[in-house]
């Protein structure tokens, strides 16, 4: 199962999710705005298994941690 979580500045940014087919994942909040000069937000995924983000093909985005576990995790976004 894929959940996207959506990042925008002057360019759209979809993060893709993978997990395992009987779990559950959700991003809050689901869409963050940030600056096109750059910044960071951060994003609480809730989930009930273990999931991993794909790999951003962007190098002025970074998304850490990119994994994470069953659980509420910390996610923080960076625009350069």
């Amino acid at each position: 199962r894929q959940r996207q979580m959506c990042i925008r500045d002057n360019f759209d940014i979809n993060v893709q999710a993978i997990f395992e087919r009987s779990g559950e994942l959700s991003f809050a909040p689901a869409e963050v705005t940030i600056p096109a000069e750059g910044g960071t937000a951060t994003v609480t995924a809730t989930s009930t298994k273990h999931w991993q983000f794909d790999t951003l093909p962007e190098d002025w985005a970074t998304v850490t941690p990119n994994e994470g576990n069953e659980g509420d995790t910390t996610i923080t976004i960076k625009i350069e």
